[in-house]
C-alpha cells in the first residue's frame, strides 16, 4: 500500500468536503466531551470559587449545609441520573453511528465521480445506520459477556462476604476468603478486557467499512472482514501505528499549547485570592473569552482529525478489500 498517496488523498477529501467536519465532530463525541465540559463548566468554576471564597472562609457552616442538602438529594439524583444516562448513552451511540456512516459513505463514493454534498451524506448515512447498529450489537457481544461475568462474580463476592459475616464463628479470614477467590476469578478477565476492547473496536471499524464498500449483509460483512483482516494484518497494523502516531503528535501539541493558555486563564482568579481586586474583573472577562476561543479551536482541530482518520481507514479498507477500486487522486 502506498501510504503517502493514501494520506494525501484522504486529506484532499477532508479539506474539499468541509461539511464532513460536522460529522467528524459528532463521530468523535466521546473524545470531545472533555473539551465541551471545559468550555461550559470550566470558565465558571474557578470564578465561582474565587467569588465565594471569602464568604466560605468566614462562614464554614455554609459549606456543611450545602453538603447536607446534597446528601439528602443523592437518592433521587442517582435514580433520575441513571435513567437520563441510559437515554443519553443510546442517543449518543446512534448519533455517533450516524456521523460515521456519513463520513464512511462519502469516502467510499469519493472515487465514483458522484456529486457528493451534505444531503447526499445524510442519505448515505441513513442507508448504513441499520447495518451499523446490527454490526455493533454482534461485534460487542463478547465484550458484553465479559463485563456481565465480572458483574456476576462481583455480586457473588458480596453475597459470600455477607453469608460469612452471618456465621457465628466468623473471623476476618472467613470474610476475606470470598474476596480473595472472587478477585482471583476476576483478574484474568480484567487482563483480557484491554486487548479484547482494542480488537473489538478495530474489527468493528473495519466491518463498518466492509458493509459500506461491498454492500454486504451483516453476517457476510463480519465473515468477510475477518478474511480481509487475516490476509492484510501487517498493513492494518502499520496503518494503525501511523494514525496513532499522528493523533498522539497532535494531542501533544494541543496539550503543550494548553499549559500557557490556562496559566493565563487562572491568573485573574489567583490575583483575586490575594486581594488584587481593581483590574481583576476585566482580566476575568478577557481570560474567559480566551479560554472559550481556545476550546473552540480545539474542538475544530479534533473534528478535522476525526474526519481525516475516518477517511484514511475507509480508503485503506477499500483498497485492501479490492485493490483496483481506489482511484481518488487529488
Amino acid at each position: 500500500m502506498n501510504y503517502g498517496r493514501l494520506f494525501t488523498t484522504s486529506w484532499h477529501l477532508t479539506w474539499r468536503y468541509k461539511f464532513l467536519w460536522l460529522f467528524g465532530f459528532l463521530a468523535g463525541m466521546g473524545a470531545i466531551t472533555s473539551s465541551l465540559l471545559r468550555l461550559t463548566v470550566g470558565p465558571r468554576t474557578f470564578t465561582s470559587f474565587t467569588t465565594n471564597w471569602e464568604q466560605w472562609a468566614s462562614q464554614p457552616n455554609l459549606v456543611t449545609d450545602r453538603i447536607d442538602r446534597l446528601l439528602q438529594q443523592i437518592t433521587p439524583w442517582l435514580v433520575n441520573g441513571t435513567i437520563i444516562l441510559v437515554i443519553l448513552s443510546l442517543l449518543s451511540w446512534l448519533i455517533i453511528l450516524f456521523a460515521q456512516g456519513a463520513i464512511i459513505g462519502t469516502a467510499v463514493d469519493f472515487s465514483s465521480g458522484r456529486a457528493i454534498g451534505f444531503g447526499y451524506a445524510l442519505n448515505r448515512s441513513l442507508g448504513l445506520l441499520g447495518r451499523f447498529v446490527a454490526i455493533d450489537t454482534i461485534v460487542y457481544f463478547p465484550l458484553f459477556l465479559a463485563l456481565l461475568l465480572i458483574m456476576l462474580i462481583f455480586i457473588g463476592i458480596l453475597v459470600g462476604i455477607l453469608a460469612s459475616a452471618l456465621q457465628a464463628d466468623a473471623t476476618p479470614a472467613t470474610l476475606l476468603t470470598p474476596l480473595i477467590i472472587g478477585s482471583l476469578c476476576i483478574l484474568p478477565i480484567l487482563c483480557l478486557l484491554l486487548p479484547l476492547s482494542l480488537l473489538t473496536a478495530a474489527f468493528r471499524a473495519l466491518a463498518f467499512r466492509d458493509t459500506a464498500v461491498l454492500g454486504t449483509g451483516i453476517r457476510q460483512a463480519v465473515r468477510h472482514t475477518w478474511t480481509v483482516l487475516k490476509g492484510n494484518l501487517a498493513t492494518v497494523l502499520i496503518l494503525g501505528v501511523l494514525i496513532w502516531g499522528l493523533q498522539s503528535f497532535i494531542d501533544l501539541g494541543l496539550r503543550l499549547i494548553m499549559i500557557p493558555i490556562y496559566g493565563l486563564v487562572a491568573a485573574p482568579g489567583l490575583l483575586a485570592l490575594i486581594g488584587q481586586s481593581s483590574p481583576v474583573t476585566l482580566m476575568i472577562l478577557a481570560s474567559q473569552f480566551l479560554s472559550i476561543l481556545f476550546e473552540l479551536s480545539i474542538l475544530l482541530v479534533q473534528a478535522i482529525v476525526h474526519t481525516f482518520t475516518a477517511v484514511v481507514w475507509t480508503l485503506a479498507y477499500k483498497e485492501i478489500s479490492n485493490p483496483q477500486s481506489v482511484n481518488g487522486e487529488p
